[in-house]
């Protein structure tokens, strides 16, 4: 075998061992690696007893709380829309467990020996969303045919919401139509986006985002 083979055989068995070092290491981690569970994924998987909740990083003690720690604290119960930023809602899901502001004061307790709520934390008024405000950007998928572009921006117009700027773009004998808007509620924008479902010429209603920054 000559020294360029064995060099090729050699990257080959190290990129092989690579690989199943990985995999063993992400095997061992399995979920510990993923800090996020959706709430089917908790029905599902019942969180392990000596499972710990960890609040470091910079901070002077570290508080690290048990899951019988977090049940003994006092449970708050919340129920609100839910909604993803690309435009589907879930109406009155029902919340329940504890505050990250009382976890935040029992670090802060922690660090300075004492008791009761963190002073640069106070309560505070949550609008609901559906009052929030924001420029919107839009895409949908329509049919490319005359009239059609008038009834879209007929919906936007019953519902308030102004179009800031549209761009079109061909897709055979269909077209693609991409709104930003002008600051809006975020009632109205939905309310638009239901009246548009509707319309015979909208095939799908694509993304929708909140546009962060001043117009």
């Amino acid at each position: 075998m000559t020294p360029k083979r064995k060099r090729l055989w050699l990257l080959v068995g190290s990129l092989g061992v690579l690989c199943v070092a990985a995999a063993l290491v992400l095997t061992a981690l399995n979920d510990n690696i993923v800090f996020f569970y959706s709430p089917s994924q908790l029905a599902d998987k019942k969180p392990a007893p000596d499972r710990r909740l960890r609040i470091g990083g910079l901070v002077d003690k570290p508080l690290e709380l048990t899951l019988a720690d977090l049940r003994a604290m006092r449970p708050t119960a919340l129920t609100r829309d839910f909604q993803c930023v690309t435009g589907w809602r879930v109406h009155h899901v029902a919340w329940r467990g504890v505050r990250l502001g009382d976890l935040l004061d029992a670090a802060h307790n922690l660090r300075v020996g004492g008791a009761g709520r963190t002073l640069a934390l106070g309560r505070a008024h949550i609008r609901p969303i559906d009052e929030m405000t924001s420029q919107y950007y839009l895409n949908m998928e329509v049919a490319d045919r005359p009239g059609v572009l008038a009834a879209v921006a007929g919906v936007f117009a019953e519902h308030g919401v102004s179009i800031r700027s549209m761009e079109q773009d061909g897709l055979g004998e269909e077209a693609r139509l991409v709104f930003i808007t002008h600051s809006a509620r975020e009632k109205d924008v939905q309310a638009t986006l239901h009246d548009l479902r509707g319309l015979d010429a909208v095939d799908r209603i694509g993304t929708l985002l909140r546009v962060v920054g001043q117009e």
